[in-house]
């Protein structure tokens, strides 16, 4: 495949800052309207800034360069923050747009280098901690999921409900829903997508056992004789028996049915059995057999390396095995092995945070093993409406659970606002950064439909009085309803912006398919 060599001109950046202000632009704000997206799988109506902004296609190659640059960094703050990509995106590109001003009439990328370094340190020493405050109690949860939802009041019980049952490290996992409500249920215990090996082992109904012997085995069984040792085990105990395995085929499987109800324990009473496996790829069902050892005690066993024992059965106090899915509730006593293995897996997270499946997926183990998993289903008339519901569901999620753990600064760009009024020198860089602040919360206001010079002179000094585009006054963003942005993002954000931007004006060429 041949590659081409261009060089990058001013109005390839142009184009691409106008093009997000111009699309990411309209949806911005409470005030801000939807985008109706076309997309294979059908129609999506949305406002969140993430979603549009990776539907954007340049038909430029460089622009689409371009574009992807921002499109990665927007991608990198939803990721640590989970909220502001609307924000993040616009202002990325009124930063652009004044750099490239800015450059063209002769002032030195250096210059601007060493404002937009001063700035970016000062957003990790501290300075602007002054704006930050914390939230502690659950009324605060549910206004700020209400200020996050767009007072969706519906949305934000849900939510808040979902956080409170969930802690601040618990997992929320949001599916589609029956009917046009929300619903909040919590599945205590651990849970996997793989149900009975056989509809014989259930009379095509879930199966359900209290305080079961559970065998764990690191292989896929095939023959009578990698099972009949363990049942054979298990028969000396008055307990049903799950045995979860990477697989179990033939003879095996026909053993473990003939077996099921018929088989004389020594009370006399008949054994019951039931089977399932481990899901994912391979490489993974290592790590759920080690999650279920864990909680059940078992040691993990493989035929041929050893002779199965009565001391390799674990215990769990309650086990559910359907069509699709089965989950074991374990003993109390099992609390210490499972503190550890959590402390083990979150370890284990923060090293592969770059790999977003791998985090959600040790996440979801980590919630699992902890208080359980809490699902929060949303409906809705239509599935674009659904859609759409679900998307502004996880954002509220996101943004809820960073201003949690990470604090909150006053909402409605009183942070930016507050960092446009701060800036005061006249050098390159920083008027840059000004007026980008500038252009940011303008364009907030001005959704509103009043003259933003007119609403920014009635907001005093105080860093925690801001306009309320909603109530259309200027207020105490801290009085109820609070009114608030997750601090995170709004330091990520200034961040990973000025970092963006200083790269692109530096651009010279590009080299393309």
């Amino acid at each position: 495949m041949s590659k081409h060599y261009s060089v990058v001109k001013t109005k390839h950046l142009l184009n691409v800052a106008d093009l997000i202000i111009r699309t990411i632009g309209s949806t911005f704000g409470p005030k801000g309207r939807t985008i109706m997206i076309h997309r294979k799988s059908g129609l999506l109506s949305t406002k969140d800034g993430q979603t549009v902004l990776w539907e954007l296609h340049p038909e430029n190659s460089i622009e689409r360069m371009i574009l992807n640059t921002i499109q990665e960094a927007s991608s990198r703050i939803n990721k640590e923050v989970g909220d502001g990509t609307t924000t993040s995106a616009l202002f990325t590109a009124f930063l652009l747009k004044e750099a490239v001003k800015w450059r063209e009439g002769g002032a030195s990328v250096e210059d601007i280098r060493k404002d937009f370094e001063e700035i970016s340190v000062a957003t990790r020493d501290g300075s602007f901690d002054f704006l930050s405050r914390f939230v502690d109690d659950e009324k605060d949860l549910y206004e700020i999921a209400l200020s996050a939802s767009n007072y969706d009041e519906e949305l934000a019980q849900a939510v808040s409900k979902a956080l409170i049952m969930g802690g601040s490290q618990g997992l929320v996992s949001v599916e589609t829903g029956i009917g046009r409500g929300l619903e909040v249920i919590q599945k205590p215990g651990y849970e996997w997508d793989k149900g009975y090996e056989s509809l014989d082992l259930t009379n095509n109904r879930e199966r359900h056992f209290d305080e079961c012997l559970v065998a764990l085995v690191d292989a896929t069984l095939t023959k009578v004789e990698e099972v009949a040792p363990i049942l054979e085990e298990a028969t000396q105990f008055p307990f049903p028996l799950l045995i979860v395995s990477r697989g179990l085929f033939s003879h095996a499987l026909k053993t473990v049915v003939m077996n099921d109800g018929k088989l004389e324990k020594t009370d006399g009473s008949k054994f019951q059995v039931c089977a399932s496996r481990v899901p994912r790829h391979p490489d993974q069902m290592g790590s759920f057999l080690e999650d279920l050892r864990v909680l059940t005690g078992a040691t993990l066993w493989a035929p041929g390396l050893m002779p199965f024992e009565s001391g390799f059965l674990g215990s769990a106090k309650e086990a559910h095995v359907g069509k699709d899915t089965s989950r074991i509730l374990a003993f109390p006593d099992r609390e210490g092995d499972i503190f550890k293995r959590c402390h083990v897996l979150r370890g284990m997270e923060r090293r592969v945070t770059e790999f977003e499946h791998d985090a959600d997926f040790l996440n979801k183990r980590i919630s699992m093993l902890g208080d359980g998993l809490i699902v929060l289903k949303v409906g809705g008339a239509s599935k674009t409406e659904r859609r759409e519901r679900e998307a502004r569901v996880e954002d509220t999620l996101f943004s809820v659970r960073s201003c949690v753990e990470g604090g909150v600064v006053p909402g409605s760009l009183r942070a930016y606002l507050e960092l446009y009024r701060m800036i005061e020198s006249r050098t390159p860089g920083k008027q840059i950064i000004r007026e980008a602040c500038r252009n940011l919360v303008w364009a907030l206001f001005r959704s509103s439909g009043r003259e933003p010079s007119v609403i920014v002179d009635q907001i005093s000094t105080d860093p925690w009085e801001g306009y309320d585009l909603r109530e259309s006054l200027v207020r105490d963003l801290w009085d109820t309803p609070k009114l608030v942005d997750p601090y995170e993002g709004f330091l990520r954000t200034i961040q990973t912006s000025l970092s963006v931007v200083l790269e692109l004006i530096k651009l010279q060429g590009a080299v393309y398919a």
